[in-house]
């Protein structure tokens, strides 16, 4: 899910020039569904800054009912030395 996090840090030239680490998460589950059938997984980043992010993801099954919500919190750094796309 840190992948959703990281889209507004386009300007990082690749992976080596990044830092990451899961600082916390957690799964809530809302109804009974079976993992062998089709799931519908939507994923956001309500924020990132500051070296942190914080994606949040829905399972839906495939008659639409909310079936568990995940929450995944991370640190993002860039390594020292490293070049970004930010001017300032």
């Amino acid at each position: 899910m840190v992948s959703t996090a990281l889209a507004p840090h386009v300007g990082i030239q690749g992976k080596n020039d990044l830092m990451l680490a899961w600082i916390d998460h957690a799964v809530w589950f809302h109804s009974p569904t079976r993992a062998d059938q089709w799931l519908l997984f939507a994923q956001d980043t309500p924020v990132a800054r500051g070296g942190h992010g914080l994606a949040r993801g829905l399972l839906y099954d495939s008659q639409g009912l909310l079936v568990a919500s995940v929450v995944q919190e991370s640190l993002m750094r860039t390594r020292k030395g490293a070049v970004t796309g930010d001017p300032g």
